[in-house]
């Protein structure tokens, strides 16, 4: 009862926030259909979900249409295929492949959604030359419509001037400087992880938009990155003092509170750089190593500070973006990446769910003579997961969705008037499906619009048993097929993710190489170091259940990898602010060829470890 409470009392709660977002999509269905038909009301339930992910991720002009011709493509081309029943299953097949695997990815699990959604809901009603100029149209439409709004909401007045992240990171070295200046030492409430989650939290929230940009940054997503490594580095110093036996001096004791202060109180970006400027000015703090970093980090969070000209930059290179995607699929074409067996292992459930859709309709007698069977290979595509307990998960959630929403068809949808069935049930279902974010709601919902549309060819039981029928065959398929085609246990993905960071490592280390030989930042730093954050996040969820690597070897691998992160980006630091003599250059050479020999070492025995394992 409690929970059924505080479900309706979050119901409330979100209802004035995806307002807006319901009146679009009302808006959208109700001009698609008036336009160019009921056959492509679909495409625009399709939008207004991908309009929902362009606003989250803000992507320039030339990015959004980008991104968005991969989802339109998709939609016609599922027409195009639809028109005979051997393209239906060959090229499809092939089509779905290299959706997830050019589209999925570790980190965004459900990324390839949409367009696969795109291309299976318009088979609902299966397209003819003479159609396809008309939903041609609709598709431009929907995309000009989507394009706009979220151009609209990017230019929204109240964009704060840090990121919410950054702002909250700030606020927390803030707390960790002032703590120290109170002689709270040995009381550190360890400032630095919190610094180290909020940077992992950061990347996260800006990979989605990363992805879509074919995996390159933008000034805006480099600048806010930046301003969060330097504040990670601040963390790091942070511990260091914390942990130190020396007890700080009376001076560093009031330095260190005057920074703290500025630090919590920052509110906009020219003004902190001006405080921390005033504050490097005349340094007084006593000298000491750690001291010295300090005022390093200090002086390149300035700098970044000042070089906010880029913080409201979203272009990417096009040219640059096609290249580093293009080695990337290529460089992962191989059955050892565990993202390109789940794409074959996907393909060919949606062609065995498309295949047995086919017959379906013959084989019960149902007048559907234009139907394609959409329902089955929809739910083997929307269950199919990497792991086999995802896919068992989503399975049951379909089901009981489907259950439930049919009972509810029969007890109350049935019984309102023709008239307004179908426009009731739609604008009831927008509600919900945005309001409530739930795999059995979302079931529940496309129940009903689907059980609507189709209850004047079909009786009701005939509609239920046949409904019922289809989503029990194509989740069958699904988990048929997670367990024995191409399966992936998680120790694969965590073996592929191990390779990745020491890939990843390699690559900072060249970096590091390139700035301080050239005096110029190497390619795709950022993105290598946005990868590092993102592989070691995944690792240590998958450490708990891995079986290749002692947990006592895995830890002393990520502790390590942690410290290069934080060396290589002070190094990056002081090669940026201050660059080197060809002595210190010398050093620098030796010690990065330390670190290069320690990761190749770390490596190997990550790769040993498994063979050795597997032996036994």
């Amino acid at each position: 009862m409690i929970s059924i409470l505080k479900a309706i009392k979050n119901f409330f709660k979100a209802l004035p926030k995806t307002l807006p977002a319901i009146v679009f999509g009302l808006f959208l269905m109700g001009t698609v259909t008036l336009l160019f038909g009921r056959n492509n009301a679909v495409i625009a339930l399709v939008f207004l979900l991908y309009t929902q992910t362009m606003v989250k991720n803000r992507l320039s002009v030339v990015n959004m249409l980008l991104d968005s011709i991969w989802l339109v493509g998709y939609a016609i081309l599922g027409t195009l295929v639809s028109m005979h029943f051997v393209t239906l299953i060959t090229i499809g097949f092939f089509l779905i492949f290299f959706l997830i695997y050019a589209d999925a990815n570790e980190f965004l699990k459900t990324n390839y959604y949409i367009p696969g959604m795109a291309f299976i809901l318009v088979q609902i009603s299966p397209g003819t030359l003479a159609d396809l100029p008309i939903r041609i149209l609709a598709l431009l439409y929907c995309l000009a419509i989507c394009i706009t709004m979220s151009l609209i909401l990017q230019k929204h007045p109240s964009k704060p001037a840090f990121n919410p992240i950054v702002k909250e990171a700030l606020n927390c070295a803030g707390a960790g400087f002032k703590m120290l200046g109170q002689k709270r030492k040995s009381k550190d409430e360890a400032v630095d992880k919190k610094l180290d989650a909020l940077s992992l939290e950061l990347s996260s929230d800006i990979y989605p938009a990363v992805f879509r940009q074919m995996g390159l940054m933008n000034g805006s997503q480099k600048y806010t990155y930046g301003l969060m490594l330097c504040l990670e580095q601040l963390g790091q110093v942070l511990q260091s003092i914390g942990t130190s036996e020396k007890a700080l001096s009376a001076i560093d004791e009031t330095q260190f509170s005057v920074l703290g202060a500025r630090l919590e109180a920052a509110e906009e970006p020219k003004a902190l750089s001006a405080d921390l400027q005033a504050f490097l000015k005349k340094p007084s703090l006593t000298h000491s190593r750690l001291n010295q970093e300090l005022l390093l980090i200090l002086e390149s969070l300035r700098e970044r500070l000042l070089d906010d000209c880029h913080s409201s930059d979203l272009n990417t290179s096009i040219k640059q973006g096609l290249r580093y995607k293009s080695l990337t699929l290529r460089r992962r074409f191989s059955l050892d990446f565990f993202q390109m067996r789940f794409a074959l292992q996907t393909a060919v459930i949606v062609t065995v769910c498309t295949v047995t859709a086919q017959f379906i309709p013959h084989w019960f007698s149902i007048p559907l003579n234009e139907w394609h069977g959409y329902w089955i290979p929809l739910m083997g595509y929307l269950s199919s997961s990497i792991y086999i307990r995802d896919t068992l998960k989503k399975a049951a959630y379909k089901v009981i969705g489907t259950i439930l929403g049919m009972i509810f068809f029969v007890l109350v949808t049935q019984y309102i008037p023709a008239s307004i069935r179908l426009l009731l049930t739609v604008a009831v279902g927008l509600v919900f499906m945005l309001t409530i974010k739930s795999s059995i709601v979302s079931t529940i919902i496309s129940t009903q619009m689907t059980a609507v549309m189709f209850l004047p060819e079909l009786g009701v039981m005939d509609l239920v048993l046949f409904r019922v029928f289809c989503v029990i065959g194509g989740v069958s398929i699904a988990v048929l097929g997670g367990i024995f085609i191409f399966r992936t246990r998680k120790q694969d993905v965590f073996r592929y993710e191990l390779t990745s960071l020491f890939k990843s490592d390699l690559f900072i280390l060249y970096n590091l190489w390139n700035l301080a030989e050239k005096r110029e930042t190497g390619p795709l730093l950022y993105e290598n170091l946005l990868n590092l954050h993102l592989v070691s996040k995944q690792l240590e969820s998958l450490a708990e259940e891995q079986k290749l690597i002692p947990n006592e070897a895995f830890e002393k691998i990520m502790d390590r990898n942690r410290h290069f992160l934080a060396v290589a980006v002070h190094l990056s630091m002081y090669l940026s602010l201050k660059g080197v003599s060809p002595e210190q250059w010398q050093h620098i050479k030796t010690e990065i060829h330390k670190v290069g020999e320690m990761l190749k070492k770390d490596f190997e025995i990550s790769k040993n470890v498994p063979e050795e394992a597997s032996q036994t």
